[in-house]
């Protein structure tokens, strides 16, 4: 597959590696716009009940209002649009991230997965939603899953085509809609960020093996990249795995 990079601040990148794990936090999808992650979800519940019942999937009818977490990955180590998107708000370093050992390290059985992004217009039809959802959930990340709850993870890959640039791949957390993400039953990986706003963030640990390299702007100062090489090679990594932009 294609890369799985994360575009981040120094600041937020010194969080995110540790000597014993890769702690990266996931959104709640109310904080995210209605031309995002809520333009898709207000179809989702009915483009995905019409295809349970068109192919005679299982599904839960009571629990489509689906509530998802989600941490956004871009595909492209080297993307010029997320290096300047946010130039002077936060994106300072990126995060390369092997895909394989990422997928290791989840489980699509308690509803979690990565989901690559399909582009279709604002105003795309059903059907055309409902084909770029089929075309998700062909992919090789999806297995041993029922297709009804499959379906609700696949509907969080549609994107209007204006975030093309974006090169997405999401990590997504299916929640009930009567429970919200609890540590004490969706795994020691999963931890409430008690310093942030409640539960619209979560923090989620992953084994530190699935970076690859990191990369910092290359217009950093030599005070920042020193300060996270340091950091680096205090948590165990060799120092080989950092660079700047090219």
């Amino acid at each position: 597959m294609k890369g799985l990079c994360h575009y981040t601040s120094i600041d937020s990148l010194l969080k995110i590696i540790s000597s014993d794990e890769v702690n990266i936090i996931a959104t709640y999808y109310k904080q995210h716009g209605k031309d995002d992650y809520c333009w898709i979800r207000e179809r989702g519940k009915r483009i995905v009940k019409e295809l349970c019942d068109k192919h005679n999937w299982k599904y839960d009818p009571g629990d489509l209002a689906y509530n998802p977490y989600i941490i956004s990955f871009c595909t492209n180590a080297n993307s010029y649009y997320m290096w300047n998107k946010f130039k002077g708000k936060g994106t300072e370093a990126m995060i390369s991230l092997d895909p394989c050992l990422f997928l290791n390290s989840i489980n699509i059985c308690k509803l979690e997965s990565l989901v690559p992004c399909k582009y279709v217009c604002p105003n795309a039809t059903d059907v055309e939603i409902k084909n770029a959802v089929l075309d998700i959930i062909s992919n090789e990340f999806f297995e041993n899953l029922e297709k009804g709850e499959l379906l609700k993870l696949a509907i969080m890959g549609v994107m209007q085509g204006k975030f093309w640039d974006e090169e997405e791949i999401r990590y997504v957390k299916l929640c009930s809609l009567y429970a919200r993400v609890n540590p004490a039953t969706d795994g020691p990986q999963v931890i409430k960020c008690e310093d942030i706003e409640q539960d619209n963030y979560i923090r989620i640990s992953f084994p530190k093996g699935i970076i690859n390299s990191v990369c910092l702007r290359n217009d950093i100062s030599d005070e920042d990249y020193e300060d996270v090489l340091n950091h680096i090679v205090k948590c165990g990594y060799s120092p080989e795995i950092i660079s700047k932009q090219k």
